[in-house]
């Protein structure tokens, strides 16, 4: 039993001694993640609850799960001065994936200016968030409005303004609405058949 207090006692004595002269290390390494950040979209969703009040949920999606989520690729050879183009554009969120928007945009134009803003395109948009301690579960199942779209042939900056309506969350389709904004770089991508 004595055996058993003086080793009690020795580690006791240790562990105050360890604390008492304990000091906070450097700051670890930044996290990092394995997705690519080429600019952002960014937006809000405006939506009034269920005790008839509106309320916003902002989002900002910086990353792309890969580079070929991020790319334009167009033939201005073929029918130049004319060309057609396809712009794949996937931005996601890293604390929670689920949490997506897609735009998969065809257009044409001339001599490497985009003829109109693109009116048919594919588009998903998902948007898990809490707001007053209740979990929302956003969708949009409309086509937004494109506006403002700009693209630089030069630098592969693409910047556009969109709009949609519909947008539904808790199962029910309901009085949501998004606008928001694109800003981004994307990938060159050698032309295929579109």
């Amino acid at each position: 039993m004595k055996s058993f207090n003086l080793i009690l006692i020795a580690l006791a004595a240790i562990t105050f001694s360890c604390k008492k002269n304990a000091r906070d290390g450097a700051p670890g390494p930044t996290g990092e993640t394995q997705y690519t950040k080429q600019g952002v979209i960014s937006g809000t969703v405006t939506f009034t609850d269920e005790n008839n009040k509106e309320q916003k949920a902002p989002f900002s999606y910086e990353y792309n799960k890969s580079i070929n989520y991020n790319y334009i690729k167009y033939d201005t050879i073929t029918n130049a001065p004319n060309f057609s183009y396809r712009i794949n554009l996937i931005r996601t969120d890293i604390p929670d994936p689920n949490n997506i928007i897609y735009f998969d945009i065809p257009g044409e134009g001339v001599s490497k200016v985009v003829k109109t803003t693109p009116t048919a395109f594919d588009f998903i948009f998902r948007l898990n968030t809490i707001i007053n301690n209740k979990l929302y579960k956003f969708q949009c199942f409309s086509q937004p409005i494109i506006t403002n779209f700009k693209f630089d042939f030069a630098t592969n900056h693409l910047t556009f303004d969109y709009t949609a309506k519909n947008i539904s969350y808790g199962g029910t389709t309901n009085d949501g609405t998004m606008e928001g904004k694109v800003d981004v770089i994307l990938n060159y991508l050698d032309y295929v058949a579109l």
